[in-house]
C-alpha cells in the first residue's frame, strides 16, 4: 500500500496558530521559511510565543544608528541574530521591554510598543499628551517637529526642548505589565521627564 502524501503547505491555519503558540521566537522565524502558507501563520500578529528566556538586544555601535538590522544575543543557544526592524523605528531609543516587546521612543519623540519577532506596533499617545508637555512647535516651512514645550516644575517655568533632547529625557525606563496580544487589560507604566505616567490600552493619552 503506497503511503498517503500530505501536502503540509494545506495545513489548517487554526492548527498552524496552535504550534506556533508552543514555539520559542527563533523557532517561529525557521516556520516562517517553510512555504508562503506557513510564513502567512507567523507572519499573524495575533499569535503569541511560548515563554522562553529573555534575548539581549544588543547596542548600536556607533554610526551604525540608521541600520535597519539589530542584533539579539539568544541567551538559551548563546547565538546572535540580526533582526530586520521597520523603518519607523530606525534611529530611536529602547526605554525598556516586557513580554517579548520593546518600548520605544523614536527620533520624532513618538512612543510606540514594537514586537521584534512578529513585527507588530502598537502606536502610544502623543507626546503632547504626556504630563508637562504643553504643546509640540513645528516648522512653519517643512511642518517637522522642531521643538517641545516642557512645563518643569520646583521652579515652575516653562522651556523649549528640542526633539533630540526630549527623546532622551521623556522616558528613561518603561515597561508593559502583560502581553498586549492576550490581554487587552494591559497598561504602559513609565518614568521619566514628568515623574510617573500610566497609560491603559485604548487610552488616548
Amino acid at each position: 500500500m503506497a503511503p498517503l502524501e500530505v501536502d503540509w503547505s494545506e495545513l489548517p491555519m487554526e492548527l498552524l496558530g496552535s504550534v506556533l503558540q508552543r514555539l520559542p521566537n527563533v523557532d517561529i522565524i525557521h516556520f516562517g521559511a517553510v512555504c508562503t502558507s506557513w510564513h502567512s501563520a507567523a507572519s499573524d500578529k495575533s499569535y503569541s510565543s511560548a515563554p522562553q528566556l529573555p534575548w539581549l538586544m544588543l547596542p548600536y555601535k556607533a554610526g551604525h544608528e540608521g541600520k535597519e538590522t539589530r542584533k539579539f544575543h539568544n541567551l538559551s543557544e548563546n547565538k546572535i541574530y540580526q533582526i530586520k526592524l521597520p523603518k519607523e523605528i530606525r534611529h530611536s531609543r529602547c526605554v525598556g521591554s516586557s513580554f517579548g516587546w520593546l518600548v520605544i521612543v523614536d527620533r520624532f519623540c513618538h512612543a510606540l510598543l514594537m514586537n521584534p519577532f512578529s513585527g507588530a506596533i502598537i502606536h502610544l499617545p502623543p507626546t503632547e499628551t504626556f504630563p508637562g508637555v504643553l504643546s509640540v512647535n513645528r516648522s512653519k516651512t517643512s511642518g517637522g517637529i522642531d521643538s517641545h514645550t516642557i512645563r518643569r516644575h520646583e521652579p515652575d517655568l516653562e522651556y523649549s526642548f528640542s526633539a533630540a533632547r526630549l527623546r532622551v529625557a521623556l522616558i528613561s525606563k518603561a515597561l508593559v505589565t502583560a502581553d498586549p496580544l492576550v490581554d487587552n487589560n494591559y497598561m504602559v507604566v513609565a518614568i521619566g521627564l514628568s515623574g510617573l505616567a500610566f497609560r491603559k490600552a485604548g487610552a488616548d493619552s
